[in-house]
């Protein structure tokens, strides 16, 4: 990843779309999922994720974190201008892999993160065969 990960934080489903909605209202940058986590006293905290140029994903996340904060809890927000290729393993999780298939942007994958959508694919298709009686099988 060449681009700039911008990172917003929430307590719940509803800032988080919040934050996503005004992030991509307010500059162009392109929204790669969310991967969610029960942490402390059972809360479900959101992660949303963003990608564009420093200065997009920056305004981005302001404005994200700003609106979040009108309906909900916003744990952090963060920016990381150029980050490292071996963080596309966790960027590119199996939500984000999801969101981006959904979106019909698999293009938009780098290369590793295709592998994993592979990977992936064949571990479920696998997983399947396995469940599937023999004389459901054609």
């Amino acid at each position: 990843m060449n681009k700039a990960l911008g990172l917003i934080e929430t307590v719940g489903y509803a800032p988080a779309m919040a934050a996503v909605d005004a992030a991509v209202k307010t500059a162009a940058v392109t929204f790669l999922g969310f991967d969610s986590v029960i942490g402390v006293a059972k809360k479900i905290s959101l992660t949303v994720k963003l990608e564009g140029d420093v200065a997009a994903v920056k305004a981005a996340v302001e404005a994200g974190a700003a609106a979040a904060k009108v309906i909900g809890e916003v744990h952090a927000l963060h920016v990381i201008p150029r980050p490292h290729d071996e963080l596309d393993q966790i960027i590119f999780s199996k939500d984000t892999l999801a969101s981006l298939i959904r979106q019909k942007k698999t293009s938009d994958m780098p290369a590793k993160a295709e592998e994993l959508s592979s990977a992936a694919a064949s571990e479920t298709e696998k997983k399947v065969r396995k469940n599937i009686k023999p004389e459901q099988q054609s």
